[in-house]
């Protein structure tokens, strides 16, 4: 049985922060990797510290961030043994000649280096060139666990990967693709708690420094990634460990179990026989 993993993160650095200690675990077993970024990272400000070591942003132009971003995911891609693939969906908004952040609506005017009629991430799970693209990846890759972001975000970018991710799935499966599929748990605030409750995780006790050198890698973003709040002992200690990465169990195929799937199986227990005292 082929010992792959598919990752789809939306944005740079998605991949390294909410799964990349998973990641590091299966590698370590024995797996391969298969790295994909939805969107062309053209949004977003360029961080840096200042002489005082404080953490500090400017605006930067798209073509700019995008270079810099996909960059920096490829050197991340390479510390996990592979090589990024960008989709290159346009994001929801950039960085204006102004320096003012504009929105991509209907008549918005573009960038000229995005190519016309090509799809933005909040519509590609509805454009079939794009999902089919998607589709012959899982097919070609033929991943025993695809990992994607969740349904349940305050960032409608992860939220559309996740769309596209399962749609793609399916018309995979309907093509004899038959692996699991696993959703990072929702980030940011302002939804109920139960929201952020998960059903299955990977242990990934004793990786930390490594996966925090793999957050190193995004500096543009994260240049302090050891004070970044990433929960992974918090929920570590949920689950009677040192530390999970959480995730939303998306199914699991009819007969395909390696060891990493075993894992998905055996925590997703865990979680259903201990949700009261983990949770409430």
């Amino acid at each position: 049985m082929k010992k792959m993993i598919l990752a789809v993160g939306a944005h740079a650095d998605d991949v390294e922060m909410s799964m990349g200690g998973s990641i590091l675990k299966y590698l370590d077993q024995g797996y391969e990797l298969t790295y994909v970024l939805t969107t062309n990272n053209m949004s977003g400000e360029f961080a840096y510290l200042d002489e005082n070591g404080k953490v500090c942003s400017r605006a930067i132009q798209p073509e700019d961030e995008i270079k810099v971003r996909q960059e920096e995911a490829n050197k991340g891609a390479a510390m996990l043994g592979t090589t990024a693939i960008h989709l290159n969906f346009a994001q929801r908004h950039y960085t204006g000649k102004d320096g003012k952040k504009v929105k991509i609506n209907f008549g918005t005017e573009l960038p000229d280096f995005l190519t016309p009629g090509y799809p933005s991430m909040l519509t590609a799970h509805e454009d079939a060139d794009a999902v089919k693209r998607l589709t012959e990846i899982i097919l070609d890759c033929d991943p025993e666990v695809i990992i994607t972001r969740g349904l349940a975000d305050t960032n409608i970018e992860h939220i559309c990967t996740a769309l596209y991710v399962l749609k793609a799935r399916q018309a995979a499966q309907k093509q004899g693709y038959d692996g699991a599929l696993l959703m990072c748990r929702g980030t940011g605030r302002g939804f109920p708690d139960s929201y952020y409750h998960f059903d299955t995780f990977i242990d990934t006790s004793g990786l930390m420094p490594r996966k925090l050198d793999l957050i190193r890698c995004h500096a543009s973003q994260k240049p302090l990634p050891e004070k970044l709040d990433l929960r992974d002992y918090v929920e570590g200690a949920r689950c009677g460990v040192e530390t999970v990465e959480p995730f939303i169990f998306g199914g699991i195929g009819t007969w395909r179990v390696g060891p990493f799937t075993t894992e998905i199986l055996r925590n997703h227990l865990y979680c259903r026989e201990n949700y009261r005292k983990m949770f409430l």
